[in-house]
């Protein structure tokens, strides 16, 4: 089922998601070092997915806007950000730790949670994409 919820700067999550294409979806925060760690590696996949069919989205949760910008801006600069500074939206997508990474269809259904970095090239393949 698709959910929506408000983010920062008066954006909503139905901004970048349900929009025709597949999204693959990072969620990290500021305060979580494992979680902006591996936002340059989001920034590398990225750039393997397949144009026009999948697309990528960082989204920071239960964070500071400025401070999820400054670390986006120097790990995944070329990613589109969205910020929350609320935990309910955490719990909408069921996310109990950070990092996470998901899957959303193009209607924005939560197709797959708890994806691992391995899966990509599974998940490229269901794309569409290139293994």
């Amino acid at each position: 089922m698709f959910v929506d919820f408000p983010l920062a700067g008066g954006k909503r999550f139905s901004d970048y998601v349900g929009r025709g294409t597949y999204v693959l979806v990072y969620g990290w925060a500021s305060w979580s070092a494992p979680s902006v760690a591996r936002l340059s590696r989001l920034e590398s996949v990225a750039a393997g997915l397949p144009s026009g069919r999948v697309t990528a989205l960082s989204l920071s949760l239960c964070d500071n806007p400025a401070d999820a910008a400054a670390g986006a801006a120097l790990y995944a600069p070329s990613i589109p950000l969205a910020v929350s500074e609320e935990s309910a939206p955490a719990g909408m997508l069921g996310i109990t730790t950070l990092p996470a990474l998901m899957l959303f269809g193009p209607d924005g259904t939560l197709l797959k949670r708890n994806l691992r970095w391995r899966d990509l090239p599974k998940i490229l393949r269901y794309t569409g994409g290139d293994a």
